[in-house]
């Protein structure tokens, strides 16, 4: 009597093309996966970079509601010796529903006038 890794054997060795095809599939799912998590990896790095180098401010002037800020007042602060670097930035807070109160910070690179 057979084992059945023997019969396993044989049915894959007489279907070669099925064999081969089964094999390229399962490969491609593993890298996939595999390059799936290398993906969320990096984007989670760059964002905790991206994080650290926004949270550098000392100072943050910020407009009242509903106002916008004055360009003016970025010249005004960089005129000031103490100051090291002065940039023009709008961050949007925003309030997430999932998971609930959760909050979403989106720095963006202008200056509203």
């Amino acid at each position: 009597m057979r084992s059945i890794y023997d019969l396993a054997w044989r049915n894959l060795a007489s279907r070669r093309l099925r064999t081969f095809l089964t094999a390229t599939a399962i490969s491609l799912g593993v890298a996939s996966v595999f390059a799936t998590s290398l993906i969320g990896q990096s984007a989670q790095a760059r964002t905790t970079t991206l994080s650290k180098q926004i949270s550098r401010a000392d100072l943050q002037i910020t407009p009242r509601e509903d106002e916008a800020l004055d360009a003016r007042w970025l010249d005004a602060v960089c005129t000031h010796s103490e100051v090291a670097l002065a940039s023009p930035q709008v961050v949007h807070t925003t309030a997430l529903l999932k998971p609930s109160g959760a909050s979403l910070i989106m720095p963006g690179a202008k200056l509203l006038q």
